[in-house]
């Protein structure tokens, strides 16, 4: 069996401390609650397995998926009857395809699970997904821990997205310099986290502004246009000191998240997301007028214990991830617009819970707000547009263009 190719990849340094807990872990990818796909030449290879271990495994949970676009969903290791761990796992709780095969014979969603590869203009990058609570652990751990480091990591080119592969060269270069632009926002420590974020917004109302098929060299003057504004006495900053925060708008939205049917859906589903989203509601009231009038001395309570314990950190550091996960905001399938709001409503669900979670224990703890990363990543793993139904209710509550979006964020 082929060794997967090592390859040079830009990470986050977190990444460098990775491994799997295995085991130990509190909220396994090892389950059937997961969709275990598998890519069509690993399912051949499962079949025709000849492990004495493994054959009879593979015989019972080996499962063809109807036909599909998407290459790595061929087939998948399905419960079959089985507890809620896949039937590949041992006595042991490690897996049985892993330590009697190698890691080569993985499939590719095991393989690059928690891990996300995507290409910009040659450029490879990896970042985890904070759905994993190892990864999340270590992403949230340190303000250093988000510093690009480069990794030399196994390359399978079937997992790697290229969200910009079919483009010419100066519409790829382009599109990296936006990227790259966004994660320089959010990691400046000179702006104030909600400003960074407000800043971004300005980019994508502007990107929804410029033609379909624009030059690439008019979107590279509209990011020399967005950081000449920054630097200016009487630029974007300045437009920003007159943004005052919007608390009832905050506190009704937080209500709208807890309160949706697909959020309470979810918290059914997955027992670990309910109990957080029950610590919140248990806080903050059965009713929009409650949260509303809790939400402002809780937050600011919040916002005050995060300095003084130099925790403030752990949104910006978590934000900066989500960016290079969905690859932000080149998000393939979304316009700009709906790429931003769901990375406003990600900003706003977190700081909101994280808030609500200090209130009920009393003090701020790196614990409480691994947690609630964790919980909504993962929520987003097995529903992949939890976000942007979450974003619906912005649209619903007229807060679709900036102006209106702004003072939710301070």
């Amino acid at each position: 069996m082929a060794i997967d190719e090592q390859a040079s990849f830009l990470a986050p340094a977190y990444l460098a401390d990775f491994a799997c807990n295995g085991p130990v872990c509190p909220d396994t990818c090892c389950t059937t609650s997961w969709a275990i796909e598998l890519d069509q030449p690993t399912y051949a290879r499962y079949q025709a397995c000849t492990d004495d271990q493994l054959q009879p495994l593979f015989r019972q949970h080996l499962q063809r998926l109807p036909a599909s676009p998407r290459t790595l969903a061929y087939g998948r290791i399905a419960a079959a009857g089985h507890s809620g761990d896949c039937p590949m796992l041992d006595a042991s709780r490690l897996c049985r395809i892993q330590s009697r095969l190698g890691e080569a014979a993985l499939s590719h969603t095991c393989f690059a699970y928690p891990r996300h590869h995507y290409q910009l203009n040659g450029v490879l990058h990896q970042v985890a997904s904070l759905s994993c609570p190892e990864t999340a652990r270590l992403a949230l751990a340190s303000p250093d821990a988000m510093t690009f480091t480069e990794l030399q990591r196994p390359l399978r080119p079937e997992v790697l997205h290229q969200p910009q592969a079919a483009q010419a060269d100066a519409a790829q270069q382009a599109a990296q310099e936006l990227h790259y632009l966004c994660l320089q926002l959010l990691a400046e420590p000179a702006l104030a986290l909600w400003q960074a974020l407000a800043v971004c917004g300005v980019v994508c109302q502007c990107l929804q502004d410029l033609p379909a098929a624009h030059d690439p060299a008019r979107l590279l003057a509209l990011l020399d246009d967005i950081r000449t504004s920054l630097a200016a006495t009487d630029g974007l900053l300045t437009d920003l000191a007159a943004v005052r925060p919007d608390y009832e708008g905050q506190a009704r939205l937080l209500y709208l998240f807890t309160s949706m049917p697909r959020t309470q859906a979810r918290a059914a589903a997955q027992p670990r997301f309910g109990t957080v989203v029950q610590r919140v509601q248990r806080v903050m009231g059965d009713s929009a007028e409650q949260y509303t009038r809790s939400y402002p001395a809780l937050l600011a309570a919040w916002q005050m214990r995060l300095e003084d314990l130099e925790l403030d950190y752990v949104l910006r550091n978590y934000l900066l991830n989500l960016m290079q996960v969905r690859t932000f905001p080149l998000d393939e399938g979304m316009a700009p617009a709906q790429a931003y709001a769901s990375l406003v409503v990600a900003y706003l669900w977190v700081r909101g819970f994280c808030a609500a979670l200090a209130a009920e224990r009393g003090s701020v703890t790196l614990d409480d707000m691994v947690l609630v990363i964790q919980t909504l990543e993962r929520t987003c793993e097995h529903d992949r547009s939890f976000l942007l139904a979450m974003a619906g209710g912005l649209q619903r509550s007229g807060l679709t263009r900036l102006e209106a979006l702004l003072p939710l964020l301070p």
